[in-house]
């Protein structure tokens, strides 16, 4: 009995010399003087506001490329002439906002027309006043879509990419061929014309033409579109307005499908 008491005593003498807990113990040194306030890593420490973007340096991993440097020099914006959204007008920024294009579009056929309004045209929305430019059609069994141009060209616009991700493609015939191409990212509003060197040439903006009073707007960026359209890049300016509605139109009709709703 005396040596299990013994032994007893020794197992509690030994409980009562453990080291405390964890929670316990004195802070470590390297981090006693942390404060709250300040980064734990050099690198999260706030460094100030970044410089302004004028004295930034590029990069020569990913250098400055030309689309990065251009804005936006002339903007066409979308106006509705009747209630139904089926009747639009262009209307040109570098002219007083006076109406250059107009435009018919039936939704339930998927066909657009596109013409030209002349300047002394008291009904700029008077298709027997206005000179056709052109005609874009598809239809819910192809993804392609068919454009003439002054009755003389008529071309494709396909898909590009796997299931036309890349948008659609075109040969150009005021560029001698060259490739062009309208893109959307997933079928939103947003859309970007590039050219054969992959530079942003037009961007377009759409509203839902079912129901936005809003109809969108056109964008031209680059120097090219200063001035009145009037010179070398009228034919030019009038091949990506029709390309550019009729991909609008196009991304409409999916964005409806994908709705299961019908555009009206």
């Amino acid at each position: 009995m005396l040596d299990q008491a013994n032994h007893s005593g020794s197992q509690l003498t030994s409980l009562s010399q453990a080291p405390p807990p964890p929670y316990s113990q004195p802070p470590h040194p390297h981090v006693s003087n942390f404060n709250p306030t300040d980064k734990l890593y050099p690198h999260e420490k706030s460094q100030g506001p970044p410089p302004p973007a004028s004295l930034v340096q590029p990069s020569s991993a990913y250098p400055l490329q030309p689309h990065h440097l251009q804005a936006t020099t002339r903007t066409l914006q979308f106006k509705y002439t009747d209630w139904m959204h089926s009747s639009l007008l262009l209307l040109d920024s570098a002219s007083n906002n006076t109406p250059i294009f107009s435009a018919k579009l039936g939704f339930w056929r998927h066909h657009l027309e596109l013409f030209s309004v002349s300047s002394h045209s008291k009904n700029p929305t008077s298709t027997s006043n206005n000179t056709m430019i052109g005609t874009s059609s598809t239809n819910c069994l192809t993804t392609r879509l068919s454009l003439t141009l002054h009755n003389t060209y008529s071309f494709k616009m396909s898909p590009a990419g796997f299931l036309g991700r890349k948008g659609h493609v075109w040969a150009s015939s005021t560029r001698a061929g060259a490739q062009m191409r309208w893109k959307s990212k997933c079928h939103s509003a947003d859309m970007l014309c590039l050219d054969e060197n992959e530079v942003v040439v037009a961007k377009m903006w759409v509203g839902n033409w079912e129901t936005s009073a809003k109809g969108g707007r056109i964008e031209l960026v680059g120097d090219r579109w200063k001035g009145d359209g009037d010179g070398g890049e009228r034919a030019f300016l009038e091949e990506i307005v029709l390309t550019g509605l009729g991909f609008a139109m196009y991304v409409m009709m999916m964005r409806a499908a994908a709705m299961g709703a019908p555009v009206a």
